[in-house]
């Protein structure tokens, strides 16, 4: 007799605690065909969600990362050299929070995994409209392009980069995760409730 089919995810993740704040109720909706509710999201709504993530991951660190640099302060444990390179770089966090200069010059390089689930539909191909909000984001804010991209055999132009990775999730969520060069992270979410939501980050 053959074993019963069973199917499980092949990294299965926990309960979600992450705090996001809503960006805009624009360009997301919810229709329903064949009886089964499906989100609909236009290119702007991912541009625009694109552009913010990308300056959040530059300018705010996780709340968790200031929390464990705050504690190295308190640690009496630590030694004077802890405290002066956690004290500098809360400095730094402090500056960047600021919105002005990013916390990292190397800025240059944007990774992209998106998950779509297959009751979402968008106006184009997503990798289009990530690619512009990386494109927004570079020529309005303080982000160095750091990729050469070859012209001619004699010239070079300074370019990001953007990689994206679609891949199925739940039913009606679209979920997009960033990263720059830096160690910082950041997932934004279009939930099926016709709002849009980025990850809430910490101003130190």
């Amino acid at each position: 007799m053959a074993p019963e089919f069973t199917y499980q995810d092949l990294l299965p993740i926990g309960p979600d605690d992450t705090q996001y704040r809503l960006i805009s109720t624009q360009g997301v909706s919810t229709f329903t065909a064949d009886g089964k509710e499906f989100l609909k999201v236009s290119k702007q709504a991912i541009s625009n969600l694109t552009e913010v993530a990308l300056h959040d991951i530059s300018h705010y660190l996780r709340s968790e990362h200031l929390e464990q640099l705050a504690n190295i302060l308190k640690d009496p444990e630590s030694s004077p050299n802890d405290r002066f390179v956690a004290t500098d770089l809360l400095k730094n966090a402090n500056i960047s929070a600021g919105g002005v200069l990013p916390m990292c010059q190397d800025t240059g390089t944007a990774i992209v995994m998106g998950k779509k689930g297959q009751q979402v539909l968008t106006d184009e191909k997503d990798e289009i409209s990530i690619s512009r909000g990386v494109y927004d984001a570079f020529t309005k804010l303080n982000l160095r392009y750091s990729q050469l991209a070859p012209v001619t055999t004699w010239e070079e132009k300074n370019t990001p980069v953007i990689i994206c990775r679609p891949k199925l999730r739940s039913t009606k969520i679209l979920i997009i995760q960033m990263s720059t060069t830096s160690y910082l992270s950041l997932k934004a979410v279009v939930a099926p409730i016709n709002h849009f939501y980025i990850k809430r980050p910490r101003r130190y």
